[in-house]
């Protein structure tokens, strides 16, 4: 870790107390504009989040950084970009916690993703935004991107590209045994309520949850594909299917920490620990993007693999390691299904991949992708990692 980021670090710590008294002084203030629509308030409003944030040790990183440039994708990461300004993630992944989790959906019967007509009759005009499909750029330009093999490595650190890239062509650490009667690989859900669109029909309800709680319709069900794809391709594979975020989102990650350390206990094979979740990518007018490639002739939503260098508070010792693995996975996704990646991206984070050097968060798709979408994605990746991890290489595994 750099100098200057310990050194922000410990001012960061060491104004949590500032930060506190500024969140009391500015809420009442706030709430006044807020209450009567002035631009002032809203800006005020973001003052108190920050002030808030701050005063929590395990957000402030992650509080300042979302107000940085960092989290707003590049043009040039867009294939195709119609849009002015620049998107960004409101719920991309970093440590900011959420107290009351959101209402589960309705019974509804299953609907065709496709159905404009169901989607309209259902959900009235007012309630409808827009949702833009966007295909992101395995390979942007840019002096933070980083060419490796068919994909790229989007260096969010202090670190120069050259020590990563270096870092990235180093062996992987561990192997796995592929037909073994021991799991080699655990998928885990910190923020298992996370889940997608009803409907591909180019909009979305304002008013319908983007976390639920039914296994069937949030990324456990995408993890549960996964798992059922590395099974059947060799890779002894096990899904730890609980929520993290549910009945409460705070600790999320404290509590995946805790399943995944049992897991490790319990089966010291696992050296691949994927922690999936899907993004959640939406510009300031309420667009949400949804990336997408066309794969083999159908809509796959686009993956991202996100590794951390540590978040200045809990540190990822053999960050490098976990890169490594990383890197590889991301190349030879790409390489076997050209569009399904977007590039890798390192930064300050977490994410307890300190725990082992096989460790790794990956979006599945965004909360404007369709769970088909979603699932499709899980088959391609379950390929890509058994070619990464098979000792042979070899040619793809043929999906069903």
């Amino acid at each position: 870790m750099s100098q200057r980021r310990k050194k922000a670090i410990r001012h960061f710590r060491r104004g949590a107390d500032t930060a506190l008294i500024a969140l009391f002084i500015l809420l009442p203030i706030g709430g006044i504009f807020a209450l009567g629509g002035d631009k002032l308030g809203s800006a005020l409003g973001r003052s108190v989040a920050v002030s808030a944030s701050l005063a929590m040790p395990e957000a402030a990183l992650a509080a300042c950084e979302r107000l940085s440039s960092e989290l707003y994708p590049a043009e040039s990461e867009l294939a195709s970009s119609e849009h002015s300004g620049e998107a960004f993630a409101r719920e991309s992944e970093g440590e900011q916690e959420e107290s009351v989790p959101e209402p589960e959906a309705p019974a509804e019967p299953a609907y065709d993703p496709e159905d404009v007509a169901a989607a309209e009759a259902l959900i009235p005009e007012e309630r409808r935004g827009a949702i833009e499909t966007t295909q992101y750029l395995a390979n942007p330009e840019g002096e933070i991107f980083i060419r490796y093999g068919a994909g790229s490595i989007r260096n969010s650190t202090d670190y120069s590209n050259a020590e990563m890239l270096a870092a990235a062509s180093e062996p992987i650490a561990f192997s796995v045994e592929l037909s073994s009667a021991e799991p080699q690989v655990l998928i885990v859900h910190t923020h298992g309520t996370e889940s997608y669109d009803r409907f591909d029909v180019g909009f979305y309800d304002s008013e319908y949850p983007s976390r639920l709680t039914d296994p069937e319709k949030n990324v456990v069900a995408v993890g549960a594909v996964l798992c059922e794809e590395l099974n059947a391709l060799g890779i002894n594979s096990v899904q730890a299917a609980e929520f993290h975020d549910y009945p409460s989102y705070n600790g999320s990650y404290a509590r995946s920490e805790a399943t995944i350390r049992s897991y490790l206990e319990r089966f010291p094979s696992i050296k691949v620990v994927l922690d999936i979740h899907r993004d959640g990518i939406e510009r300031e007018d309420g667009t949400r993007l949804k990336p997408t490639s066309v794969i083999e002739g159908e809509k796959t939503a686009q993956i991202m693999i996100v590794c951390g260098a540590g978040d200045g508070i809990d540190d990822v010792p053999n960050f490098r390691q976990n890169l490594a693995f990383a890197a590889r996975l991301n190349d030879k996704a790409e390489s076997l299904y050209g569009g399904l990646t977007r590039p890798l991206y390192l930064a300050y984070r977490h994410y307890n991949q300190d725990l082992t050097p096989g460790t790794l968060l990956v979006e599945m798709g965004s909360h404007s992708n369709t769970l088909e979408e979603a699932k499709r994605a899980a088959k391609l990746l379950a390929a890509a990692l058994y070619e990464t991890l098979s000792a042979e290489g070899g040619e793809a595994a043929v999906l069903n």
